[in-house]
């Protein structure tokens, strides 16, 4: 059975890409990355993303010496994908969806959180204050249940 890096070879077949696990591509490059193919242009990828033109180049640069791999064809006029850049692109665009899945699963989980604690903070509150004045010696205490049954 063949590895992971004897599967993975750039276009030309020459070296395997960049399988270190302590070397994954930042998803700032990827998006850099992204924007420069979909504005085909670097000067006007930096100019969305409010960088200068060398920073998206040194950041494209940096994508490509991490995987190992020539992303791009670059001319004066024009940028291409090459092979081993469309692999990138699909795979780019995938992870970085799943990426603001994530961030937004997280962010409604820690809204539903905030939004559990002040409701058991108002029933506490509406719940604490009756039972005082008729029995001074009664605590009431709230817990909630992390695990899912």
């Amino acid at each position: 059975m063949l590895s992971f890096a004897e599967c993975v070879t750039n276009s030309e077949g020459a070296r395997p890409m960049n399988t270190n696990r302590d070397q994954f591509p930042l998803p700032e490059d990827l998006k850099v990355f992204l924007t420069v193919i979909r504005k085909n242009s670097f000067a006007s990828a930096a100019d969305e993303l409010g960088f200068s033109p060398a920073y998206v180049s040194k950041r494209i640069s940096v994508l490509e010496t991490t995987l190992a791999t020539k992303l791009l064809h670059r001319t004066t006029r024009r940028i291409a994908l090459t092979d081993d850049g469309e692999r990138v692109r699909i795979w780019a665009e995938k992870l970085l969806g799943d990426f603001d899945q994530f961030l937004g699963e997280i962010s409604q989980a820690r809204q539903v959180i905030a939004d559990e604690d002040f409701q058991i903070e108002a029933l506490a509150h509406q719940i604490d204050h009756p039972v005082e004045h008729v029995q001074p010696d009664v605590e009431f205490r709230a817990r909630r249940n992390l695990s899912k049954t």
